[in-house]
C-alpha cells in the first residue's frame, strides 16, 4: 500500500471518467473487532447494526478477495486498468489492494470480514468517532453504512470513504475508495463510488454461494 497505516487499516456505477482521476492512497481505520464475545444475537442488539433475514452462506467469503471480489472488467470499469491485487491479512479478516496501473492514484480496498460480527462491529467501534457516519440505502436487501473514520488523514475529509455490507449476522464485507483533487473538483461522492464497488462485490460473491 502506497502509505504506511496501522495493522487494522483500509483504503474502503460511477463513470470511469470520474474514478480514473483519483490521487494516491491513504489511510482510513477499519472496525476494530470487538474484545468481547457475546452472541450474534445479543451484538446486533446492543449495537443498533441492523440484522440479516437472509444470509449470505459463509463459504461465499472463502479464500482471498484478490481472487473472487472483483474482475479485472470490474476493476477497470472503476479504478481503470489495475495492477495485480495485493492481498493481505488482518484481525477482521483478509483484504485485497488494487491499484491504478498508469500510476494515476487510482485505489481500492476490499475486506471480507471473516473474523468479526459483520456489521456490528462498525456500529459499536465506529460509529460515535467516525468524522462521517450514514446509514445506506439497503445494498442488494443487505443492511449497509458508508463512513470516514477519525483515521483518514485528508484535510478536507471527503475523499475517502468506507462502506460495509452485511451479509449474515456474522459477517460482511467492505469496500473503499479515494478521490483525488481532481474527482473532488467534479463533485464525485466517494461514498458512492464505494457503494457501487461494494454491490458488484455482493454480485460477485453470492455468484459463488
Amino acid at each position: 500500500m502506497p502509505r504506511p497505516h496501522p495493522p487494522i487499516a483500509a483504503l474502503l456505477t460511477l463513470t470511469a471518467l470520474a474514478l480514473t482521476a483519483c490521487s494516491p492512497a491513504h489511510v482510513a481505520d477499519t472496525p476494530t473487532p470487538s474484545s468481547e464475545t457475546p452472541s450474534t444475537s445479543t451484538v446486533a442488539t446492543s449495537s443498533g447494526a441492523p440484522t440479516v433475514q437472509n444470509p449470505v452462506p459463509a463459504k461465499a467469503l472463502a479464500g482471498n478477495p484478490c481472487d473472487t471480489a472483483l474482475t479485472t472488467a470490474d476493476l477497470t470499469k472503476f479504478i481503470g486498468p489495475p495492477d495485480p491485487g495485493k492481498p493481505g491479512d488482518t484481525p477482521l479478516g483478509p483484504r485485497c489492494f488494487w491499484a491504478n496501473a498508469s500510476g494515476n492514484g487510482a485505489t481500492t480496498t476490499v475486506f471480507y470480514q471473516t473474523n468479526s460480527h459483520g456489521l456490528s462491529d462498525a456500529y459499536q467501534n465506529v460509529k460515535s468517532t467516525a468524522v462521517h457516519w450514514e446509514e445506506l440505502e439497503a445494498v442488494q436487501s443487505y443492511p449497509a453504512v458508508a463512513y470516514r473514520a477519525t483515521g483518514d488523514v485528508d484535510t478536507a475529509g471527503v475523499d475517502h470513504c468506507q462502506v460495509v455490507v452485511r451479509i449474515s449476522n456474522s459477517l460482511a464485507h467492505s469496500a473503499g475508495i479515494t478521490l483525488s483533487e481532481l474527482a473532488k473538483g467534479k463533485h464525485v461522492n466517494p461514498c458512492t463510488a464505494a457503494r457501487s464497488i461494494a454491490d458488484q462485490v455482493l454480485t460477485n460473491i453470492k455468484a459463488r454461494s
